[in-house]
């Protein structure tokens, strides 16, 4: 009798082992939404570097905030991107510093992307998903009247002193002409799978 009792008591001390680590195992393979998580991401960037170039803006001038952006741009991504465990991007077709070039796939999404704005609709944000990674799109819209005083028409937007330092820092800028509302590039988040 008490052999049935204790190899009754290790069946079920087994077996609840066995239920407990399929339920952990259940718990850690909960799939990954990315869309969530490159839509907190890209929110979380984007408030970022406003605030920060806002501050900037506000404080010390356009001509400041355009040094701010050739310094401390692709240094705010990659910090963001290390505590966050991704690659963050911002792309255009349009782009001031070279570094933001879409390569060929991305440059198919930011066509899709103008296509879609084209047509009056604001492009909605877009999965790519490879054998390794995740990469999650989104548009970037020209959202306020503050953006054009770096990215507007060069003879009635910008200064003229902040045109000079653009010019300075990046003299193949192709980052200006736009107008409040107009799409001027792309979120490029990418995830490992694991």
């Amino acid at each position: 009798m008490k052999r049935s009792l204790l190899l009754l008591a290790l069946v079920a001390f087994v077996w609840a082992c066995a239920t407990s680590t399929k339920q952990e195992e259940k718990q850690n393979s909960t799939p990954i939404n990315y869309q969530a998580l490159g839509d907190s991401i890209t929110n979380i960037a984007q408030k970022t570097f406003l605030g920060a170039l806002m501050k900037v803006l506000s404080q010390k001038g356009t001509v400041e905030a355009i040094n701010f952006c050739n310094l401390h741009a692709l240094s705010l991504a990659d910090s963001l991107s290390r505590q966050y465990q991704c690659t963050i991007q911002r792309l255009s077709d349009r782009y001031r510093n070279p570094a933001d070039r879409p390569d060929a796939n991305d440059s198919t999404i930011l066509a899709e992307f103008h296509a879609t704005k084209a047509m009056g609709k604001l492009p909605e944000p877009r999965l790519v998903t490879t054998s390794d990674q995740v990469i999650y799109y989104k548009p970037i819209v020209i959202g306020m009247p503050t953006c054009l005083q770096c990215h507007g028409n060069p003879t009635s937007d910008i200064a003229p002193a902040t045109l000079a330092v653009i010019r300075e820092k990046y003299p193949q800028d192709k980052a200006v002409e736009y107008q409040q509302g107009d799409l001027r590039g792309m979120w490029k988040i990418t995830f490992r799978k694991n």
